[in-house]
């Protein structure tokens, strides 16, 4: 169990030294260690959250997510790799618990945990979790919705695209040009 009684120096030393690490590091092992050090600290200790709050904690994990997602489009993602996003999408998780968070989480990284629940990863089951409590705040419902709207819609019209090419398909293309 986390001693709750450290004090505010040892608090600032601890918050500034791993965020530090995600701000400045590159080596993914030492930032999935960070990122699961966050992930903890900030569900067990509500003054050590609110420290990585003030330092910007959150906008760096989104950030380290949205390179996350993007270097791993249409690779096939290494157990060590799938770690690293798992302990990001953890420490997420564990800040969403207050509303001011979830708003803000909601705002910096919706795209890419939808990202993450689409993927095959074993990042999924908590990309879920983290919707399901952005879910939770009001001010999140209405950016939420939409992106499911324009979901479903890509999905409609990719179907009736596919379906529009299959009818088509040994048809002779008729050019309304030609006399």
């Amino acid at each position: 169990m986390i001693n709750k009684s450290i004090n505010r120096t040892e608090n600032a030393f601890i918050v500034t030294l791993y965020v530090e690490i995600i701000k400045n590091e590159n080596d993914k092992t030492l930032l999935t260690y960070a990122n699961i050090a966050i992930a903890r600290l900030s569900l067990h200790n509500k003054i050590l959250r609110q420290e990585f709050v003030k330092r910007r904690a959150i906008h760096l994990l989104a950030n380290i997510l949205k390179r996350y997602n993007n270097s791993n489009v249409n690779q096939t993602l290494k157990n060590k790799d799938e770690n690293f996003g798992l302990s990001i999408i953890h420490a997420l998780l564990n800040f969403s618990v207050t509303a001011e968070n979830q708003s803000i989480i909601c705002i910096l990284a919706l795209d890419d945990i939808i990202k993450v629940i689409q993927s095959r990863t074993k990042a999924k089951g908590l990309a879920i979790k983290l919707l399901k409590n952005l879910q939770k705040n009001k001010k999140n419902r209405t950016q939420i919705y939409k992106k499911e709207l324009l979901m479903k819609s890509t999905r409609k019209l990719n179907a009736s695209d596919n379906q529009i090419s299959t009818r088509l398909k040994g048809r002779a293309l008729i050019s309304p040009y030609k006399i």
